[in-house]
């Protein structure tokens, strides 16, 4: 993992070799992260929310590769 922080922008990419993933019919995958602004205030990212709250514990919102254009989900 590796982590670029501005005074507005924080990127952090993940690489993970494809040996290292689960293989098989319905597998799924679920990258999150909690990020707290020097205010405290929290933002909650995922590579996908299929409901209204945050919940990375729900199986619906695992996905095997992000979302096609790119852009990931808070």
């Amino acid at each position: 993992m590796k982590t670029e922080a501005s005074h507005s922008e924080l990127v952090v990419r993940v690489h993970l070799p494809v040996a290292n993933l689960p293989s098989g019919p319905g597998q799924r995958l679920g990258l999150t992260a909690v990020v707290e602004a020097a205010d405290g205030r929290l933002a909650y990212w995922a590579l996908r929310h299929d409901c209204e709250h945050p919940d990375f514990h729900r199986v619906a919102s695992f996905v095997l590769a992000p979302d096609p254009s790119g852009s990931p989900s808070h």
